[in-house]
């Protein structure tokens, strides 16, 4: 995605985070997000959500597998 150009001049926003499945070292995370074009005209690029997989490493949570989920239903102006 951020090698590829295709964020350049956006924003990307993530809320809604929700934990689920959580053990002393691995735990089930989902969260929504919206991307915002930033530096032409305002607007909602795409919306979706995550589905993570985290797990500690070293006394720290990383993410360890992401699905990215696009909402199917988002209408993109033409």
């Amino acid at each position: 995605w951020h090698s590829s150009g295709i964020t350049a001049g956006k924003r990307h926003y993530i809320g809604s985070v929700r934990v689920f499945d959580l053990t002393d070292e691995i735990a089930r995370v989902e969260s929504n997000y919206w991307i915002a074009e930033a530096e032409t005209t305002p607007g909602i690029v795409a919306t979706g959500y995550y589905m993570d997989e985290v797990k500690k490493v070293n006394g720290e949570w990383k993410i360890a597998h992401r699905k990215q989920v696009v909402d199917s239903s988002f209408k993109f102006e033409e």
